[in-house]
């Protein structure tokens, strides 16, 4: 009977991190955020849908100003960025 508990617990886990991702997934497309902003942004002001779409904005806002728009993942080492490579 208890490696059936067991089982049924690691069952239970899957379906919950399952649900966890889910739902980030669905937070993160509807604010257009990355899921490491959107836990920055919970971790900095709590749980309020409103309160994390205005951080993500003022996160956004900083990083334009800053230079370093969503093509970020784009620069090689040393902040280069990557040449494009352009096929004719």
């Amino acid at each position: 009977m208890g490696s059936w508990t067991c089982a049924k617990t690691a069952v239970l886990r899957r379906r919950s991190a399952r649900r966890r991702r889910s739902v980030s997934g669905y937070w993160c497309r509807k604010f257009g955020c990355t899921e490491s902003e959107l836990r920055e942004a919970v971790r900095e002001v709590g749980t309020s849908a409103a309160a994390v779409e205005e951080y993500l904005k003022k996160l956004r806002l900083a990083r334009h100003r800053a230079g370093l728009g969503q093509r970020d993942h784009l620069q090689g080492p040393g902040g280069a960025h990557r040449p494009e490579i352009v096929r004719g």
